[in-house]
């Protein structure tokens, strides 16, 4: 299955770069909604960032957490 980057808004108003996984970019686009995110941009995953959620999900790494290392970098 792809995997789908995205931008969203949370409820607070705070911007997430995140990824999901999905059969098709509907899919993706409804998952990222269902959780409260107010999407605002979304498109397939290259090849090096579905390596790394490939990876990151056998860890049982949360997303939350790729996102503060992604900003510390």
């Amino acid at each position: 299955m792809p995997f789908f980057t995205y931008k969203a808004v949370d409820s607070s108003g705070e911007i997430v770069n995140s990824f999901v996984e999905g059969d098709d970019i509907d899919v993706a686009y409804n998952s990222a909604s269902s959780s409260g995110l107010h999407v605002l941009e979304i498109q397939e995953a290259n090849t090096f960032t579905r390596f790394y959620a490939l990876k990151l999900s056998a860890r049982g790494i949360k997303p939350r957490d790729v996102i503060e290392f992604a900003n510390n970098l």
